[in-house]
């Protein structure tokens, strides 16, 4: 048997580099038969597979509660509006749900009145800020000193 025809690995199980994963317990192990076996036998397993069962169904409830909500609301809406058929939401986006839901109820509510007209303000002229100026007499200022707090420039 050439090197071409060789199984990766052969019959030596420590060069197999080949591993399992298990997306339930989000866990890596060896891809031979006995591993995998108590793994999926093992407590930990049996409970991820348990809880994935119970949060799938759980999604499922949520989905079925939602889609009988949103066609009571277009009922309520159709009954208020006339007889507009409800769309189907067999396999539509999360998304899509919600754009029928806000154009349904825009057009369940009535329209608001156009905003009143507000006139329109004078333009500023552009003018530096000038503070206003403290109460009372400015303050006095002691007199010139040149010799005191100045530097003497070499020169």
């Amino acid at each position: 048997m050439s090197h071409a025809q060789r199984k990766k690995g052969g019959n030596e199980p420590w060069r197999n580099k080949e591993r399992h994963y298990c997306s339930v317990c989000n866990a890596w192990m060896a891809s031979d038969r006995q591993s995998i076996l108590l793994h999926e036998n093992g407590k930990k397993h049996r409970e991820a597979v348990e809880f994935d069962l119970k949060r799938r169904r759980e999604e499922k409830s949520k989905k079925e509660k939602d889609k009988k909500n949103l066609n009571s609301l277009f009922a309520k809406i159709n009954g208020a509006v006339g007889d507009i058929p409800a769309p189907s939401f067999g396999n539509a986006k999360p998304w899509e749900i919600a754009a029928a839901q806000e154009q349904a109820v825009q057009c369940a509510v009535a329209p608001k009145p156009p905003p009143a007209k507000r006139e329109k303000k004078k333009p500023v002229k552009d003018e530096p800020f000038v503070p206003p100026l403290p109460p009372g007499p400015p303050p006095e200022l002691p007199p010139f000193d040149p010799n005191h707090g100045h530097y003497i420039i070499d020169g």
